[in-house]
Parts: structure tokens; C-alpha cells; sequence
């Protein structure tokens, strides 16, 4: 048998294996070689690169390429200067490339992972140098020189062909795709000094998913974790565009970012910024064919501790928060847009304040604005409204820290021993405000418990009035050579004053309207002026004040007032009417009713003028005018009780007048019945700009006087029984009889009723219920002896004005007594202007006149 024979092999299939080995045998040690060198080549080549930096990679940097899978990991590769000082290091770093889909012009990165990077920069006003390369920071502008001798239409021609050539290679090739499944940086550490100030930066985590650049489609989920100086801040951005169809969304959260770290870069008027400010931002935008909608859900902007000086002033706050929630921006195909939103504000602790915090211009305890609303349009016409706006604790003008407390010690004050404020309100609410169309509308302003305070000097100056003058600052370091550039302000435009016309003209004013404006609670208003002797202080309370409708825009609409006034327990005043503020004429109908108003409280201020001062009396006045385009038409009454006068040189004053003050008096006495009461009607009638007052029932009164004057002698018998209150005495040089009260002498350093005056109290009750139509003058005096434990020099005003102050409060003590106690009429009981005694066996007392 014989063997069977091998077939023989093909001599193409060998010669095709034979090649493909040698092919692919070099192509795989190339590949290993590539892979196992890389390290040493890259660093090799990165180093010659860096070398004119003066910058190098550490010797145990490694970056290695994988050509394999097209894949780059970098480990541990640190960038070092010639002082071997890193400026930037990498800890770990993957690449990694899908190297298939290259082919179809698509860079598609399987992955991207960084890890523990450090980076150091810094900023001079020479350079910046970033990671260890410098750059300069020269703003000088170069000069442009050609560099050839082409004419310039010919270079314009060149470029304009080279750039028509490029544009046509775009259009046929076929754009590059970009897309990552998933890139990370974590752990990046960014250390800086900009200008002497140090930063920091920290990004703790990047993820960046599902990323997509196409032409026609671009989405992805990008996270991010950072701390900026300390300070939180996290955000995650979702977006997906798809040709004209889009839907993004954004959230971010910032927290406790010290705005000190860059308040050097402020403008130099601001000398100092501190504060931490907190945001948290929803927002998202959709963009359509028809539209473009862009939506803030939600952005909260916070700053607490808060505080910033500027020219001389300084604004702190503990809290302030400023809050925005559904705002929708809408911009149509034809250009046209539309914002609206809603908005909140709250502010804690808020105040401006002198540089030193010596005065308070402005502060108040809590702001709180509510349900806010605002509307924008293309037109630029803001709709802003608000329900309410409270502020709690206002205060205006408040000097704390007095410079020399001596030279205040005259002024009253407040519990804290401090000038009171010009005006503190323990509320104030603005109530549905409105603006629309340059219209400003208010349902109400309201004020609550206002407490207004003006202290006079003898200068008449506000002494509690806070003035501050601007101080300067100079530039910082950073912006000395970043001054005006003398030429661009020479290139600046100056308007014409056409052009400044036209644009005054084109700005609309403001109107406004509110429909009431009204003081509530306990308001009062101190008025202090020591430019006087002695000094006058008077408080006015505020029982009921109402104003409104007030409307610049209908000059025709009566504002109605009614006022209520009282100036103490007993006296006060009642305003009604309506005005129209803003015509160009006065316009104006008032009812006033003003009782018992004391008026020796107000002689210092006629005594000078007339010559004399009043010792006691009250002024009541009924007062009815109507002013129609400034014509007066109306009638008043005026009652003065109990009046009389003084030529005598008061103890601390020189400047009285007699020769003027004689023919007055008698003029006065004549018309003033046994009582000392006046009663005048006078009619008004004239202009406002020159007023003249009707004198015909002024000279029918003194006719009528002088036919009508009796004795009353049935007065001996009425006042007799009374023996312990009153006497009846002689008149000097004249055989008539005149009922006089017994002094009530007080124990030294006394103002309430003593045991030992009850029956002298209760008697001269017994009295004025017996004889309804008495009324009583009451003097109380002061002596030396109210001041114990010194000897008052009665030439120095404060000693005076401390006796004057004991007299008084005798004299209201005893008044509040009797009518409470014996339900006596106020009116009847008239109280004379404060006394001093300095006789050395002066009693302190009371004297009563009838």
C-alpha cells in the first residue's frame, strides 16, 4: 500500500501571513515602545518647552500614553521653578479617548478624571503669573507698524480671499461631534495673591455627565462643589438644546462669602466693606421658535453683619434679605419683552451712622416688606406695588456720644441721659403703594407712637441736629496707575445743551397721591429753645392727627384735615378743615377751637416786644376762615382770662420796657372786666400776601367800657365765712373793700399737698363749689431754701431755671389736686408764670388772686 502524501501548501496564503507579520510586528513594538517611554519622552519634550519659563517637571513626574486604547494617565506630575518651589501639581489624571470613533469625526472621551490639583498664582500691577508663567500686565496700548510694503487694498483683498477660501472648506467638511460620559475634577486647590491680598480656592468635586456638542444638539448634567475663600458654593447646571428647542435649569447656593476678602477693588470713596452674603438661585430658561422665556423661581440674596463706610458715613445691618421668587422674562421674535416677579425685603438692625457711630442719621430695628410685585416692559415704564412696608423703631437725627456733655446739660433728655432724637416712630407703615406710569399711589402712611424733639441754642441752632462733613480717601495701591487717562477724558463727548433739553424733557415727572396720612398711639412733638430767659419747653400731644386725600395730579381735591392737640392735662387745641395744596393761590376753609393755653408760658417771647411780661391768664379762641384763591373771609373770638401784666424787672431779666409798656397796660385794663377777662370778636377779611383785620368791634368794646364799670361790694359778705382761705382788705387811698386769699405756705423742698394743708385745701374747695363763677389766679413761688445743701448764686440761669421748675410743679400739683379732688372746672383755676422769693424770710407758698 502505498503512503498518502501531504497536500502541499499554498505559496499566496504563506506569502500573506509572512506579510502580515513584518507589518504588524513593527507596528507592536512601536506601540510598546510608545507606551513604555512615554514618561521619560514627554517629560523630555515638556521640559524643553518650559525651559525659557524656567519652569521644569519634578523627576518622579509621570506621564504615560497608553496607544493601545488611546489613553493618557498622568501621575504625580509637579511643576517646579528654579528654586525648586511647586507653582502646580497634578496628583492623578486620566484620559481616555475612543479611538474608533475618531474615524467618524467624533471626539467621544470615555472618560476624564482629575484628582488633587494644586495651581499658584499671583497679580502684581506689573504681571500675572499663573502656575509659574508670567505674564506682563503692560496696558499700553502698541503701536501698529505694516510689515511689509503691500498697499493696504491689496492686503485687505489677500485676506478677504483667504478668508472666502477657509469659509468654503468649512462649509464641505463635516463637523467635528464632541460627547463625555462622564469627566471629574476633584480635589483642585487654586492659592493666589492678587495684589497683596490672598485668595483661595477649592474645587472640591466637578461631574460633568452625558455631555453632548453637536451642531444640532448640546445637553448635559454638570455638578459643582467649591470653596471661595472659605465660603461654600454649589451649583448644578441642566441643560439640553436641541436646534431652536431648549430647556436649562440652573441651582446655586452660596454661603457665608466675606465680602472683605475683595473689598479692596471697591472705588476708593469707599474706605470699608464687611458683611456675609448667602445666595440661593433656582432658575431656568426655555427657548422656542415663538420665544424666549427665561424664569427665576426662586434667588434669595442675604447679608448679615453688614457694613460699609463711604465719605464719612457708615451703614451697618445685622440682617438684610432681599428676596425674589417667580420672575419670568419673555423676549418675542419682534424684539418686544416682558419681565415680571415678586419680591420681599427684611432688614434687622439697620442704621447710618457717622464714621465714629458718635450720631445716628438714620436707623430703625426692623424693615419688612411684603407681598412685593413688579412688572417691566420694552418701553422701560416699571409697574412696582407692595402690600405693606413696616418699619419698626425708626429713628432720625440722634446725637449718642456728646462731645462736651457740659455745654448740654441745660437740654432736657431722655431716659439715657442723652439729647433726645428729632423724631423716633415706633411705627411707620406705608400701606398698598403703587406705581404705574410715573404714578406713585399710597392707600396710607400711618406713624405710630411719634415722638419729635427740637432743642434750640440761643443761637437758634438744632442742637440734636446731626451735621457731617464727607472726609476723603486716598487710592489704593492697586489703582495708582490706573488714573483717568488725560486723553480719553479729552475724547469724551460734551453734550450740547440741545441734547441736555431733550433729554429733560423726555424724563417724565413723578406725580404722587395718598389717600390718608394719620398719627396714631402716643405721639408727641418737644419744642425747647433757650434762647430765652427763662428757657421755654412745651410738649405737644397728639390726641387725633388725619390728613388726606392728598393727589398733586387733581389740584381741585380738598385734603381734609382734623388735628387734636393738648399741651397739658388740661389745655389743648382742635383743627378742622380741608386745603388744597397745590393750587397756586391758597385755598383753604380751618375751624379752630384752642383752649385754656397758658399764657405766661409764651411771655418770654412777647415780653420783649411788648415791654411787659404776663404773670397769669389763659387764651381760649374760636377761630372759623375760609380762604378762597387767597382772600380771607372768616371771624374769630378771642378770650384771655384772668390777665395780668408786670413792668417790674424779673430776676433774670434787664430788658424790660416801661415806657412802652404803660399805655398797653391801660389800654388792656380797660377792656378787661374785674376778673382780668377780654373777650374780643374780630373779623378778618383781605389777602393772605397782606392780611387786614376788621378794628370796628375793638372800638365798640372800649365805648362799651367805659359806661359800664360798678363796684361788686356784696363781695365782704360772700367771702367772710371763708375765713382760713381769704380776707377782705382795704384798697389803698380808697374806701372800697377787696376779697384777698391767704397765702399756703409749703415746707421747704415740698410740691405735694402736706398734711397740715388739707383744711386750708378743702375749704378753698368748699369755696369754688359755692361760687361757680369764681375763678382763681394761682402764683406759686419758689425761695432759695428748695435748694438745699447750697447757696444759688440767683445771677446764674441753671439755679434759676431749677427754682422756677420747683414753683411750677407747686402750682400744677395743687391745680390737679383741687380739680380731681373737688371736681372743679379746670378753666377756673388760671396758673401764673413761676416765681422766685429771695427775701431772707421768704416762704416757700402759694398766692391767690382773684
Amino acid at each position: 500500500m502505498k503512503q498518502q502524501s501531504k497536500a502541499p501548501q499554498k505559496p499566496f496564503s504563506r506569502f500573506l501571513k509572512l506579510i502580515a507579520y513584518w507589518l504588524l510586528l513593527p507596528v507592536l513594538v512601536i506601540y510598546l515602545l510608545v507606551w513604555s517611554l512615554s514618561p521619560t519622552i514627554s517629560r523630555w519634550v515638556i521640559n524643553d518647552a518650559l525651559a525659557p519659563n524656567q519652569l521644569e517637571l519634578s523627576s518622579d513626574s509621570s506621564i504615560r500614553l497608553n496607544p493601545f486604547l488611546l489613553k493618557i494617565n498622568v501621575h504625580q506630575v509637579n511643576l517646579i521653578d528654579q528654586e525648586q518651589r511647586s507653582q502646580a501639581s497634578i496628583q492623578s489624571a486620566v484620559l481616555d479617548i475612543n479611538l474608533w470613533a475618531l474615524f467618524s469625526r467624533q471626539i467621544k472621551l470615555e472618560a476624564l478624571a482629575i484628582s488633587d490639583v494644586k495651581i499658584e498664582l499671583s497679580q502684581t500691577t506689573e504681571q500675572l503669573k499663573i502656575a509659574g508663567f508670567i505674564i506682563p500686565t503692560d496696558t499700553s496700548e502698541p503701536t501698529e507698524q505694516p510689515t511689509d510694503n503691500k498697499p493696504l487694498a491689496t492686503t485687505e483683498k489677500t485676506l478677504s480671499t483667504n478668508r472666502n477660501e477657509s469659509s468654503l472648506d468649512n462649509q464641505q467638511a463635516e463637523p467635528w461631534q464632541v460627547s463625555a460620559d462622564n469627566i471629574t475634577i476633584q480635589q483642585l486647590h487654586v492659592s493666589g495673591k492678587h495684589f497683596e491680598n490672598q485668595h483661595q480656592f477649592e474645587l472640591n468635586n466637578l461631574h460633568l455627565k452625558q455631555f453632548v456638542a453637536f451642531p444640532h444638539q448640546q445637553q448635559g448634567e454638570l455638578k459643582l462643589d467649591l470653596i471661595i475663600n472659605g465660603a461654600p458654593l454649589k451649583a448644578q447646571i441642566d441643560f439640553n438644546q436641541q436646534k431652536v428647542q431648549g430647556n436649562h435649569r440652573i441651582t446655586l447656593q452660596l454661603e457665608d462669602f466675606d465680602l472683605s476678602t475683595f473689598a479692596y477693588l471697591l472705588p476708593p470713596s469707599i474706605q470699608q466693606l464687611k458683611g456675609k452674603l448667602s445666595i440661593d438661585l433656582t432658575q431656568s430658561l426655555k427657548i422656542s421658535a415663538d420665544k424666549t422665556e427665561f424664569q427665576i423661581e426662586k434667588l434669595n440674596t442675604q447679608l448679615n453683619l453688614f457694613e460699609v463706610i463711604s465719605s464719612g458715613v457708615k451703614l451697618t445691618s445685622k440682617a438684610y434679605q432681599l428676596a425674589f421668587s417667580n420672575i419670568i422674562f419673555n423676549q418675542f421674535p419682534d424684539a418686544s419683552f416682558n419681565v415680571n416677579g415678586d419680591y420681599s425685603i427684611n432688614s434687622t438692625d439697620t442704621q447710618v451712622a457717622t464714621e465714629d457711630q458718635a450720631s445716628t442719621l438714620l436707623g430703625y430695628q426692623q424693615l419688612h416688606l411684603s407681598n412685593g410685585e413688579f412688572e417691566i416692559n420694552q418701553n422701560l415704564m416699571p409697574q412696582i406695588s407692595f402690600e405693606q412696608l413696616v418699619l419698626a423703631e425708626l429713628i432720625l437725627s440722634n446725637k449718642i456720644k456728646l462731645d462736651t456733655p457740659e455745654n448740654y446739660a441745660q437740654y432736657p433728655k431722655n431716659k439715657s441721659g442723652q439729647l433726645p432724637a428729632i423724631t423716633q416712630i415706633s411705627n411707620l407703615s406705608f400701606n398698598q403703594f403703587q406705581l404705574a406710569n410715573n404714578h406713585v399711589n399710597l392707600e396710607a402712611i400711618i406713624a405710630e407712637n411719634l415722638s419729635a424733639h427740637i432743642l434750640l441754642t440761643p443761637k437758634k441752632e438744632i442742637i440734636n441736629l446731626v451735621n457731617f462733613s464727607p472726609t476723603s480717601s486716598s487710592t489704593p495701591k492697586h489703582l495708582e496707575k490706573a488714573d483717568a487717562n488725560p486723553q480719553k477724558q479729552a475724547d469724551t463727548p460734551v453734550k450740547s445743551s440741545d441734547q441736555v433739553e431733550n433729554e429733560q424733557t423726555q424724563t417724565q415727572t413723578v406725580t404722587f397721591a395718598v389717600n390718608k396720612i394719620s398719627i396714631t398711639g402716643k405721639s408727641q412733638f418737644q419744642f425747647y429753645d433757650a434762647g430765652i430767659q427763662p428757657a421755654f419747653s412745651q410738649i405737644v400731644n397728639f390726641n387725633q392727627f388725619e390728613m388726606g386725600p392728598v393727589d398733586i395730579r387733581s389740584p381741585k381735591q380738598q385734603t381734609n384735615f382734623n388735628i387734636q392737640l393738648k399741651t397739658d392735662e388740661y389745655a389743648g387745641a382742635e383743627v378742622k378743615g380741608y386745603v388744597l395744596p397745590f393750587t397756586e393761590k391758597l385755598n383753604l376753609k380751618a375751624d379752630i377751637k384752642v383752649k385754656e393755653f397758658s399764657l405766661p408760658e409764651v411771655s418770654p417771647y412777647l415780653q420783649q416786644a411788648l415791654g411787659f411780661s404776663m404773670q397769669s391768664g389763659q387764651f381760649d379762641n374760636q377761630l372759623n376762615v375760609e380762604i378762597t384763591d387767597g382772600k380771607i373771609k372768616g371771624e374769630t373770638t378771642l378770650a384771655m382770662r384772668g390777665l395780668t401784666f408786670s413792668t417790674k424787672k424779673d430776676i433774670a431779666s434787664n430788658s424790660l420796657k416801661e415806657q412802652s409798656a404803660m399805655p398797653l397796660n391801660s389800654a388792656l385794663s380797660m377792656l378787661m372786666d374785674s376778673q382780668g377777662n377780654l373777650e374780643l370778636d374780630i373779623p378778618l377779611s383781605g389777602d393772605v400776601a397782606s392780611p387786614s383785620f376788621g378794628l370796628t368791634s375793638f372800638i365798640a368794646l372800649i365805648t362799651k367800657k367805659a359806661v359800664m364799670s360798678a363796684a361788686e361790694s356784696y363781695l365782704i359778705e360772700t367771702f367772710v365765712p371763708y375765713a382760713n382761705v381769704i380776707s377782705v382788705v382795704k384798697v389803698a387811698g380808697e374806701y372800697m373793700l377787696k376779697v384777698r386769699f391767704e397765702d399756703l405756705p409749703y415746707p421747704a423742698q415740698t410740691t405735694e399737698i402736706q398734711t397740715q394743708q388739707q383744711e386750708f385745701v378743702q375749704q378753698f374747695i368748699t369755696l369754688m363749689k359755692d361760687k361757680p363763677d369764681t375763678q382763681v389766679k394761682v402764683c406759686a413761688f419758689a425761695t432759695p431754701q428748695d435748694l438745699p445743701e447750697v447757696t444759688p448764686d440767683l445771677k446764674n440761669a441753671e439755679y434759676i431755671q431749677q427754682l422756677k421748675t420747683i414753683s411750677a410743679l407747686r402750682a400744677q400739683t395743687f391745680k390737679s389736686h383741687v380739680v380731681k379732688q373737688g371736681q372743679i372746672e379746670s378753666a377756673r383755676l388760671l396758673l401764673c408764670q413761676p416765681q422766685i422769693d429771695s427775701g431772707k424770710k421768704a416762704l416757700p407758698r402759694i398766692e391767690f388772686e382773684v
